[in-house]
């Protein structure tokens, strides 16, 4: 419980932040946006062990791929934000859910 309550203000700020900034935004948007693209950002280069990367927000570069990849020439490979988000989204969706469960398990 503590969690959703946790997660549901952090949407709240977030989508407040995104609006005074002057980006109309849903809140799918947002969720993308703040959760996903913080997830991808911690998560990918340790899965991967440092060989992909996010791309910054707000990055000037926007050659990627069709499917939102580039790779540099040292090997490592870097996301556009947009996909990371709904990769990272996808990631915390899963480990929300595991969690969820592994509460309930235990109650």
């Amino acid at each position: 419980m503590f969690t959703l309550i946790v997660t549901g203000f952090a949407f709240v700020v977030v989508g407040a932040l995104l609006v005074l900034a002057g980006r109309p935004i849903g809140i799918f948007d947002a969720m993308i946006e703040a959760l996903g693209y913080t997830v991808a950002r911690l998560v990918l280069p340790l899965v991967s062990f440092g060989r992909v990367h996010v791309q910054p927000l707000n990055s000037a570069q926007k050659s990627f791929n069709v499917l939102g990849y580039r790779s540099d020439g040292t090997g490592h490979i870097e996301i556009e934000e947009t996909i990371a988000g709904f990769i990272g989204f996808v990631i915390f969706l899963i480990g929300f859910f595991a969690l969820t469960l592994l509460m309930q398990a235990f109650v």
